[in-house]
């Protein structure tokens, strides 16, 4: 159960409505906040809808996070996210076998991708040499777009742990389907 309550668009004022346009549990609960979650919205239409980094690395990426971080919530939701932006099923039993050390079919830039991520969630930090490696593949541009979702989305995943928000019962099916490992 999630620490605050979740808002409904009829307890804001009318100027703020607009902020549970897609009432999902994460906006209802920063939503105790408006003027939080005013500003919290703008990053992710950014990434969704501005970026010029290959949505389904995106969306690896993001997963990959969710994974990692074991954020159900971020993971159940970025499942079909990923597979609207170019994802396949067979590309996220891939994510979740390299995740696991598994034998995989990523190629290389999905690799060098999830490498990435592992190390700025895991470490704080991408390395030098790993930073080097994207920039080369990906453009200087496109790595700055990768690092600040990379960044935003471990914070999203520490926003959902720390206020203990619910996946919706219409997300929980993806996690039917990729279940993630049991909690730490």
């Amino acid at each position: 159960m999630a620490l605050v309550p979740y808002v409904d668009p009829d307890q804001l004022n009318e100027d703020d409505r607009d902020l549970l346009a897609r009432p999902i549990n994460l906006s209802r609960a920063i939503a105790n906040n408006p003027k939080a979650l005013r500003a919290f919205s703008v990053m992710p239409h950014w990434v969704r809808y501005q970026t010029e980094l290959d949505s389904r690395l995106r969306e690896l990426a993001i997963l990959h996070i969710g994974y990692l971080l074991q954020s159900d919530y971020e993971f159940s939701h970025h499942l079909q996210l990923a597979q609207e932006f170019g994802a396949t099923k067979a590309d996220i039993t891939d994510l979740i076998a390299a995740i696991e050390g598994r034998p995989h079919g990523l190629g290389a830039t999905e690799q060098l991708v999830l490498r990435f991520a592992t190390e700025v969630t895991v470490d704080g930090k991408a390395q030098a040499q790993t930073w080097a490696d994207v920039e080369d593949k990906l453009g200087r541009e496109q790595a700055i777009e990768l690092l600040l979702i990379v960044s935003f989305f471990n914070n999203v995943a520490r926003i959902l742990a720390t206020l203990d928000v619910d996946v919706e019962p219409e997300w929980a099916s993806y996690l039917e389907q990729f279940p993630m490992p049991a909690k730490r």
